[in-house]
């Protein structure tokens, strides 16, 4: 990318995506701020998102940060997270609703080689809320960058399955 800044790449990926995928609409794509992104306008809010045939949860760079570490109130700031989206995939449960639900993130959830500077020290919040639905809910974790290198080599590297009602 020639540029972190959102509201140039966000209006340069929708245009890729509209040449290549013709009368696609734009309001169906999300854009998931990474560590390297700032903060911007353009970014698809940190939340819960219903289409017809799938539901979205994103989660941007500002409420689950790269590091972790330092920040007194982190904690709490992961596990509230963590209890907003367990308050969507509960009432998806609730009315019986069996579309796929994508987890999309920057970072994923499993602790890396990086881990000794504070990334994911919290993502246990998470992976706890992921893995009590997963066993009702079609859940697909999705995630735009590894900061692992090969240390996650062992389970499938940056790419893995999970089927339904199997822990992380």
């Amino acid at each position: 990318a020639d540029s972190e800044d959102p509201a140039i790449q966000v209006p340069k990926v929708t245009e890729t995506v509209q040449a290549v995928y013709s009368g696609y609409d734009e309001n169906n794509l999300i854009y998931v701020q990474g560590n390297h992104d700032t903060a911007s306008s353009s970014l698809t809010p940190t939340g819960y998102y219903e289409f017809e045939n799938f539901v979205v949860y994103s989660i941007n760079e500002d409420d689950f940060k790269t590091r972790q570490s330092g920040r007194a109130d982190y904690n709490a700031v992961v596990q509230t997270l963590a209890d907003n989206v367990a308050v969507k995939l509960e009432n998806l449960v609730k009315t019986g609703d069996n579309r796929p639900v994508f987890v999309i993130t920057h970072l994923p959830l499993h602790h890396s080689s990086r881990s000794s500077y504070g990334e994911n020290l919290y993502s246990k919040y998470l992976f706890d809320v992921l893995n009590n639905y997963g066993t009702e809910l079609d859940i697909i974790f999705l995630f735009g960058h590894n900061h692992s290198s090969t240390y996650d080599d062992y389970i499938g590297g940056a790419v893995n399955y999970i089927a339904k009602g199997e822990e992380i």
